[in-house]
């Protein structure tokens, strides 16, 4: 008798520095550990069903009914999640799920060897799904965990992968540009400040679906003024910041119901 089809995964990776993702950074800020705890759950939900949830008023009651939680304040942790990207608002909108980019990329890395490992088109948010390839996984589903240990496990978020258009590599999820204006951005502003760049335009994309025909101008244009950056020497990098004192200023601002985009830190 032939096995039943298969399509959620059995083992998912889990970033070390995660709490820090500028996606998670405000919802973790305003609902703590518990918050944080609810998000994890529901990322567990995503791979087990494959890389989306249904977020159905059903499906809310039975996962808040699983973890023990009242629903309202799940619904407030996801609503959340969805205002910061780290869950794609306009599919969530449109047809009550909750997935990304990253979820169906690294879905697709962990279940490469399926035949029928497939995104459904009106979910797809990958640019380029087919060039998705399974040697590259740092994640492991009940098929392959085992055969592909000695495999380096290194984040995607860290991991420069190159677009096959323009020659542009891609540097977040939603990002790509020139390697010389990624260059050129560090010369102006530093390492630090261009990555905290291109993490604000990812979310932006990601959370509204926009996009850019050039995201280095887009940073330019309008995410430079947004973020605060300052123009530094190109030898120099910016000022080393108290990260947790930051951490601590930052939740403080978001509990008091200030616009954590108008937060400033000052030592």
């Amino acid at each position: 008798m032939a096995r039943p089809k298969k399509e959620g995964l059995e083992y998912f990776p889990m970033d070390v520095d995660i709490i820090d993702d500028d996606k998670l950074v405000v919802p973790i800020a305003k609902y703590g550990n518990r918050g944080f705890g609810v998000i994890v759950r529901l990322m567990m939900e995503v791979y087990r069903n494959s890389y989306f949830y249904p977020w159905t008023e059903k499906e809310q009651y039975v996962f808040a009914m699983k973890i023990n939680e009242d629903v309202n304040y799940v619904r407030e942790v996801v609503s959340e999640c969805i205002n910061w990207g780290f869950f794609h608002q306009k599919l969530h909108e449109e047809h009550q799920i909750l997935t990304s980019a990253g979820f169906q990329k690294r879905y697709l890395l962990a279940a490469g060897r399926r035949k029928e490992a497939t995104i459904r088109p009106e979910f797809l948010l990958l640019e380029d799904a087919k060039n998705v390839s399974a040697t590259e996984t740092p994640v492991f589903d009940d098929n392959n965990h085992g055969k592909n240990d000695s495999m380096s496990a290194e984040s995607p978020q860290k991991k420069v992968k190159e677009s096959k258009l323009n020659n542009k590599h891609r540097y977040a999820e939603f990002v790509t540009m020139k390697e010389s204006e990624y260059q050129k951005l560090i010369d102006a502003y530093g390492k630090t400040q261009t990555d905290r760049m291109i993490a604000m335009l990812d979310n932006y994309k990601g959370s509204k679906g926009r996009t850019y025909k050039d995201d280095y101008r887009a940073i330019l244009s309008w995410v430079v003024e947004k973020a605060g950056a300052k123009r530094i020497d190109s030898h120099d990098e910016p000022p080393v910041v108290n990260k947790q004192a930051r951490e601590d200023a930052f939740r403080e601002w978001v509990r008091e119901g200030n616009d954590p985009a108008e937060f400033r830190f000052e030592q």
